[in-house]
């Protein structure tokens, strides 16, 4: 009968505490975004994380992006590629050989305007295999492309409904970890507390 007496408190407050730390955690996951815009409550004022200090978040993101996830050397990489360079090829081909076709007519055009297309490709397709073989050409030509200003205006150009769900997306398997850890502390919570509510007593 005691121990009947003793187990029935014990499990409720082992729930209770179980229920009030996932929720708690869920409510603090939640309090990221939302809410969207100020609420004042007497001196506080209540606002999501994100959307309170969204250029700060958006100018951090876009620089660590920039610097630790596309580097010149990466973006190169991803760009001089064979089939990268055969699109280009085939379009200066095809530039080429419309502005030759523009020419007036004279004796042996055809042959002359193939002569020029191939020289014009082959000296490109040259000249890119030269560049490819330079190690400092991706920090040269990347120099001035502005990929974190890119990335900070992107950013900040995204509805937050579609940014939330963006980042929930990215980091739902940690998110439902980080609220199911808040119901296992409040479930230890829940049963130490009786245990030493009994001992005090």
């Amino acid at each position: 009968m005691g121990t009947g007496i003793f187990l029935g408190p014990w499990l409720s407050s082992a729930l209770l505490g179980a229920l009030i730390g996932w929720i708690t955690n869920v409510m603090t996951i939640r309090l990221i975004f939302r809410p969207r815009r100020p609420i004042g409550i007497g001196s506080w004022t209540l606002q999501g994380i994100v959307p309170r200090r969204r250029p700060e978040l958006a100018r951090s993101l876009a620089r660590t992006i920039a610097s630790e996830l596309l580097s010149a050397t990466e973006l190169w990489r991803r760009i001089d590629t064979a089939p990268h360079r055969e699109a280009i090829l085939n379009g200066v081909r095809s530039v080429v050989r419309e502005r030759l076709r523009r020419l007036p007519a004279f004796p042996f055009r055809a042959a002359v305007a193939e002569r020029i297309e191939d020289t014009v490709v082959r000296e490109l397709d040259e000249y890119l295999e030269r560049l490819a073989r330079d190690p400092d050409l991706p920090a040269r030509l990347l120099a001035h492309v502005p990929v974190a200003d890119l990335i900070e205006e992107r950013i900040n150009q995204l509805d937050l409904d579609e940014f939330e769900r963006i980042i929930v997306g990215l980091s739902r398997r940690e998110l439902r970890q980080a609220e199911l850890l808040g119901g296992v502390l409040g479930l230890a919570v829940g049963l130490v507390l009786p245990l030493v509510d009994a001992v005090a007593h």
